[in-house]
């Protein structure tokens, strides 16, 4: 099943919270409930990396059997797809499994793992600490997108940042729900828990 997405006008960095130099040695989630507006958050990420893929290096898209977003609407986004590794795997804990080998490569510096609509799977969570490591120690990004309030708990306590997406109108609004900031080479100031940011959106053809 493809999952269409809202195509946002601007890119990534009109979300302070979401551009990529913030979440580059981090472990990510952004969350949200139904038509959240999670897929244009993080296909906004996938084309920015993109764009800096010669600085950053390749990006990758660990999808599940389950659903896949709308092809043409991420092209819409500025992704090419030519330049977008994807993967499908029927089990959360192959996922997490897949984008931790990925992330031992050292290539890549972005990988979004969709685990939105998944059940919460202690086999998955098994290996999230090797996986944060793996961030860290290469600068990359690792981002799992999943379907729940804003209210209710992380995937994993290892959870750097989570951003909460959506819609409010002719907007997606982006609301910081942790961010526990960044030492060393990458040190950075959080952001405050309850900080928003938005952008307007048009809905592109693929839309239900």
């Amino acid at each position: 099943m493809s999952r269409p997405f809202e195509q946002g006008v601007s890119g990534a960095s009109a979300l302070s919270a979401c551009r990529l130099s913030r979440f580059a040695g981090s472990l990510v989630e952004i969350s949200g409930s139904g038509a959240s507006g999670t897929l244009s958050t993080a296909m906004a990420l996938v084309a920015e990396a993109q764009r800096r893929e010669g600085e950053v290096g390749l990006t990758a898209w660990v999808a599940s059997t389950r659903s896949l977003f709308f092809p043409p609407d991420a092209v819409r986004t500025g992704v090419c797809l030519d330049r977008l590794i994807l993967l499908r795997l029927s089990a959360p804990a192959a996922q997490i499994g897949a984008a931790t080998r990925l992330m031992q490569s050292g290539a890549f510096g972005l990988v979004v793992v969709d685990l939105a609509g998944a059940p919460r799977s202690a086999p998955a969570l098994a290996g999230v600490s090797r996986l944060a490591g793996l961030t860290r120690r290469h600068r990359s990004a690792l981002v799992v997108l999943t379907e729940k309030t804003a209210a209710a708990p992380s995937f994993d306590p290892r959870v750097m940042q989570r951003i909460d997406a959506s819609r409010r109108g002719n907007r997606i609004v982006v609301t910081v729900v942790k961010d526990k900031g960044a030492a060393g080479a990458l040190r950075r100031r959080p952001l405050p828990p309850g900080s928003r940011f938005g952008r307007e959106y048009r809905e592109p053809a693929g839309m239900c």
